[in-house]
């Protein structure tokens, strides 16, 4: 196998960091300090392409190839299913690698439709099969993929190619051939999620150092006529300032965008706005659909943000008279806002229930030429521009003050922080420690969420705005404040709140700010999918507002956090709104997620329960669930009812007297809460 200098480099520190895992690969199962750089290339290219680290990578990652496992394996010679944030979808990344004895190969079109069609026929659209395929690889994964499913039709496993090399990817000889390939599954990509990927080790290497793909030159249209010109502003006389060499602000169709994300695969695109291989995509926005699928397309530009992008050249390329619009070529372009609107709007062309509906609309673009070494002025408009996301980027956290005060501080005790690749070339056995593991130790001992030390999902939820500030309080930076933050927090009474389905969001909300406002409580928030999807149908605020006041959020799968055990203090819990499929588990003891089981330590530890049961008409079966849950000690069932006693003159009021009701029972005491006095 061909290893350049630079790639030997990159092994090297894998092999370093992960030295003590070790990777399934048959009869060469080893660990990573002794692998192969066959192997160990296999591993390290395959991390990157999931971004999928530390041991939850090691646990789903299997080798398969012949030559390697000694296994029987056709088309596959390594996959890995994995969990996403999402309880009912999987993910099966499925790899085939080419290892070379030189650079002078690259990617063959004919070797990927192969593969591609290989993978597509038994694991996308098995159905096509005269029969199903024998091989022991094959039935292994179908067995692992069959236990998830389990018939259920509200799961689903979304399947990715990755062709790898390490010579050459897609160049310009090849490129036509093989977005040809690629062409040829793009109604299944575009239903299905199925994705297929080239790399060769050009970009292996740059998602190790870059944590990107650069996307090269691309070009856009923007529309040039009448009302809807574009303004550009030129600075490049005025560089001196800080501010961006060029800026334009115009109209583009919705197309062009489309076309984009057709074409490039998530990290490229949003690399500066999200992390790598988002999993969990997120909910696309409904009434971003709604409108572009709907007669109110027109007022698609005037109702949308826009999208935000940056990059680093621009030029103004030709004009096309007969269409009305006006080239520009962009360098390394990057979508710093607007991630959701082009989920939404490929979502809306290409959905099996919108595409026929799909109206194409024009929406506002915002170009900006930032000069690299502008990194001040670059930060601060990702910020800007993203202040209503709850994802920060890797990499602009790392230039975070507190994440250099961090190295500062390990540097005396001769670690060395892996902020930006420092430990990269560190010799010997100086020891090497990452943000993420610092962000995850933190949250195992001080947020009792040991269970993200051995799953991948953790690592995806220690940069999200939320998490981030609890665990690098900035606070921290201030001598002796590590000690007086502990000494607050252990005196503190947790309330452990749940949220689900039901109806009743801004409930949860308000409760969530009455304990905010109690000097003595402090909150753990865990919300079901179904609340989540509640919240976006009753509430106009983004989710954050919610997780934004609770101390702690917590994962409704993690069913080993620390609410999970009757050894974990906490001063009672209060599900609100509470549906009656939840009483129903509740009374049953069916404690299969962290709400329910919560609950039913809740009930065994003898502390206070509130639930907040929410339905109308009440059925034989909830009255009689409900009966027998009243008669357990601690529980007490306060539906959200409406009063009238204490005059309310809006929703907001009936909402407070609800809320501070909610919370009584744990001897919280509201400020605006008017009892009855009798009548006077």
């Amino acid at each position: 196998m061909y290893i350049s200098e630079d790639l030997q480099q990159e092994l090297d520190f894998f092999k370093r960091t992960n030295e003590h895992f070790e990777i399934e690969a048959g009869k060469s199962s080893t660990e990573v300090k002794n692998a192969t750089n066959e192997i160990l290339y296999m591993a390290m290219s395959a991390s990157l392409v999931m971004d999928y680290s530390e041991d939850g990578f090691f646990e789903n990652f299997v080798i398969t190839d012949k030559s390697i496992s000694g296994r029987s394996e056709l088309q596959i010679d390594a996959y890995a299913l994995i969990e996403t944030e999402s309880s009912k979808v999987k993910q099966l990344h499925i790899f085939q690698y080419k290892l070379y004895a030189n650079d002078s190969k690259s990617a063959s079109p004919v070797e990927l439709l192969n593969f591609a069609t290989f993978v597509n026929n038994n694991f996308v659209h098995p159905e096509f099969l005269e029969k199903p395929s024998d091989n022991e690889v094959v039935a292994e994964i179908k067995t692992k993929c069959d236990e998830f499913l389990k018939g259920r039709r509200d799961r689903r496993i979304i399947v990715y190619c990755h062709y790898i090399n390490n010579a050459t990817g897609i160049y310009r000889n090849n490129e036509k051939e093989i977005n040809n390939v690629l062409a040829r599954f793009n109604a299944d990509r575009q239903l299905l999620g199925f994705s297929i990927q080239v790399y060769g080790v050009k970009e292996i290497l740059e998602l190790v150092r870059e944590g990107k793909i650069q996307v090269g030159s691309e070009s856009l249209e923007l529309v040039n006529e009448g009302m809807y010109s574009y303004r550009l502003e030129d600075n490049s006389k005025r560089e001196s300032l800080g501010l961006p060499k060029k800026v334009i602000v115009g109209m583009c169709n919705v197309n062009e965008f489309i076309r984009l994300q057709n074409k490039y695969h998530h990290n490229q695109l949003y690399a500066e706005n999200i992390r790598l291989y988002l999993g969990d995509r997120g909910n696309v926005n409904k009434d971003i659909i709604a409108t572009i699928t709907s007669s109110e397309s027109l007022w698609f530009p005037y109702m949308n943000n826009g999208i935000s992008i940056i990059c680093d050249s621009l030029a103004i390329g030709n004009t096309n008279a007969a269409k009305h619009v006006q080239t520009f070529t962009l360098e390394n372009m990057q979508i710093i806002n607007g991630c959701q609107t082009v989920n939404a709007l490929y979502s809306a062309k290409y959905g099996e229930n919108t595409r026929d509906n799909f109206r194409p609309a024009n929406v506002m673009v915002r170009i900006h030429e930032i000069n690299p070494s502008q990194t001040d002025f670059k930060m601060n408009i990702i910020k800007a521009t993203n202040n209503q996301n709850s994802v920060k980027s890797y990499s602009l956290m790392a230039n975070d003050p507190i994440q250099i005060r961090i190295a500062e501080v390990l540097r005396k005790f001769n670690i060395i922080y892996d902020r930006k690749g420092e430990g990269k070339n560190i010799q010997g056995n100086q020891m090497i420690i990452s943000m993420v593991n610092v962000a995850l130790a933190y949250r195992a001992v001080y947020l009792f969420m040991a269970r993200s030390l051995r799953s991948g999902l953790g690592k995806s939820r220690v940069f999200q705005k939320a998490e981030y500030d609890k665990i690098f309080n900035g606070n921290l930076l201030e001598e002796g404040n590590e000690k007086r933050t502990e000494r607050k927090r252990n005196g503190k009474k947790r309330i452990i709140v749940g949220a689900t389905g039901a109806t009743g969001q801004p409930l949860l909300l308000q409760c969530l700010r009455l304990i905010r406002e109690a000097p003595e409580f402090e909150s753990w928030l865990v919300m079901s999918e179904g609340a989540r999807l509640t919240w976006s149908q009753e509430m106009e605020l983004p989710l954050s507002a919610a997780e934004s006041l609770a101390d702690v959020v917590l994962n409704p799968e993690d069913i080993g956090a620390g609410p999970a055990s009757g050894s974990f203090p906490a001063a009672g819990m209060l599900i609100v709104p509470c549906s009656m499929k939840t009483a129903a588990g509740i009374r049953a003891g069916y404690a299969d997620n962290l709400i329910l089981r919560a609950a039913d330590v809740t009930i065994k530890e003898q502390r206070p329960l509130v639930l907040a049961v929410r339905e109308t008409p009440l059925s034989p079966i909830h009255l009689r669930n409900l009966s027998e849950l009243s008669m357990i000690p601690g529980i007490r069932i306060i539906p959200p009812m409406m009063t009238f006693y204490h005059r309310p003159r809006s929703i907001e009021e009936m909402t407070y007297h609800i809320g501070a009701k909610l919370l009584e029972p744990f001897g919280i005491e509201a400020r605006e809460y008017r009892r009855w006095n009798g009548i006077i």
